[in-house]
């Protein structure tokens, strides 16, 4: 080690660094969570409600065989 000061500055710049870093992604997942429970179902997954549709509709087709209308 070079310096026993320089070692603490470089300790407290890092210290400081992963505390604002934690901060930044505590902060940017509730943001998210909230915007998640704004944002309704069907917009949040369109192609899962897409894959959803198309998998009902050929459920439908299997299980009525051209007998259903």
């Amino acid at each position: 080690m070079y310096s026993w000061k320089l070692v603490e500055w470089h300790f407290w710049l890092a210290l400081a660094g992963t505390v604002i870093y934690v901060f930044a992604m505590w902060n940017s997942g509730i943001i998210q969570g909230l915007m998640w429970r704004t944002t309704p179902t069907a917009a949040r997954w369109p192609i899962l409600s897409r894959t959803r549709w198309c998998h009902a509709s050929l459920l439908r087709r299997t299980a009525c065989a051209g007998r259903c209308s």
